[in-house]
């Protein structure tokens, strides 16, 4: 039985290729997280201690504290969108540190594949993280005063609008 080498691939990858690497990239990460489900608790633990000090310790302080609680709840979900998006920039940092990123490079795979899954795993972390902080916000008072799907378009805007590093970006 003799075995044959892959012949490397000499031009770039087709966009499906592409599309399939980077899943395959995303599934990889979020296999990372599965492991280790402190980076979906720190997500969103974080910001709930937050609300919790904003809303019973400083909000005793405003005499409305329940139109305080409609204007701080939504302050709350942007800064579970800042803590949770620094998860990119440490978890590219930790694969170019241990050397993952040169094994990526030997491999015939799409360049592109390695950004674009982490920022697809990133951005189902963010979700996961802000759908817990915004169903802790409706337990403690914060009320939604438009339709569900209004409501849902601002959770996929404060996951779409997460800070990115600005050398990722094109």
């Amino acid at each position: 039985m003799t075995v044959t080498a892959a012949a490397p691939r000499l031009g770039p990858a087709s966009p499906r290729e592409a599309l399939r690497h980077s899943l395959a990239i995303t599934r990889r990460n979020l296999l990372k997280v599965r492991s280790s489900p402190g980076q979906i608790l720190d997500a969103a633990l974080m910001p709930i201690v937050f609300a919790l000090i904003f809303t019973y310790v400083f909000g005793g302080a405003i005499s409305g504290s329940s139109a305080y609680r409609q204007f701080l709840m939504p302050g709350i979900l942007a800064l579970t969108t800042t803590i949770t998006s620094r998860a990119a920039g440490v978890g590219l940092n930790l694969d170019f540190n241990n050397g993952v990123m040169d094994r990526f490079r030997s491999l015939p795979m799409a360049r592109i594949a390695v950004l674009a899954g982490r920022i697809l795993a990133d951005s189902v972390r963010m979700l996961l993280g802000l759908i817990l902080v915004f169903a802790f916000t409706l337990l403690i008072g914060f009320r939604v005063h438009t339709g569900p799907l209004q409501a849902a378009a601002a959770l996929a805007s404060c996951c779409s609008s997460a800070p990115r590093c600005p050398g990722c970006t094109p």
